[in-house]
């Protein structure tokens, strides 16, 4: 019986057709497509979409991996959310047809591990990436560089333990970075060093024991700012001297 219903599943997953423009599984409105919990295992193709599609929303799927050339053919999709799947895997080419459109993109409450300096290479135009809840244990040191115009970057609730220096001296535009709930040990003056314009800075619930000298120096328009819930034993007299104290928690 089980063997049955799993056969039945999968075939269900592959039988996705077009109706008025839509795949049959979800809804469509206008140039948004709302294909949220709806038990696919797969990125819907292309062609069941209208042509003026700029919002695809696959929230709460069972997605699992983003292979090269998974969305090669939405070209012109503004907006696009994998909320809730189960990716484990991002495939270096797996943005390629979306280089000039996408500015949102939503990975939240996956199972990512990984974020290679490339993943994002083909979406220079980002200016949202929820990468909350998920795995991610490492970044290699250009992983965001490509997306220049980034404002808003949410890593919260992974285990990074450590920041590279320079892994966010490409993203001079952004204004909002959570690194909340990670497992960070130490603040450096390199990591924030090139983020002017950043204004909101959440750095709670780390590990973090020390902060460097000068370590937010260049962080002069910061409204927001928490090191709450974290295990610091000793920083420098400097090391908070461009901020408002007021901002912070």
């Amino acid at each position: 019986m089980m063997r049955l219903c799993f056969v039945t599943f999968m075939f269900l997953v592959h039988q996705i057709t077009a109706e008025d423009g839509c795949a049959s599984v979800c809804t469509c409105s206008d140039n948004v497509a709302n294909c949220s919990y709806v038990e696919i295992g797969s990125i819907p193709h292309r062609d069941v979409f209208n042509n003026n599609l700029k919002m695809l929303d696959l929230t709460g799927n069972f997605i699992e991996h983003l292979t090269d050339n998974a969305l090669v053919d939405y070209e012109g999709l503004q907006n696009l959310s994998f909320r809730n799947n189960y990716i484990r895997d991002v495939n270096r080419l797996a943005f390629a047809g979306l280089y000039s459109s996408l500015v949102h993109l939503d990975l939240t409450g996956n199972k990512i591990q990984t974020i290679f300096d490339d993943t994002f290479k083909r979406i220079p135009e980002l200016k949202t990436l929820l990468l909350s809840n998920n795995s991610v244990a490492t970044l290699e040191r250009n992983s965001f560089g490509d997306p220049e115009h980034l404002q808003y970057l949410d890593l919260s609730l992974n285990y990074l333990s450590i920041i590279l220096d320079g892994t966010f001296d490409r993203n001079q535009e952004l204004q909002f970075l959570s690194l909340r709930h990670n497992e960070i040990q130490s603040v450096g003056e390199p990591t924030f060093k090139m983020l002017h314009n950043l204004r909101h800075l959440d750095l709670s619930h780390n590990k973090i024991s020390s902060v460097q000298p000068e370590a937010f120096r260049s962080l002069s328009q910061l409204e927001w700012f928490s090191l709450s819930h974290n295990r610091i034993k000793e920083f420098y007299d400097n090391a908070f001297e461009s901020l408002d104290y007021s901002s912070c928690l």
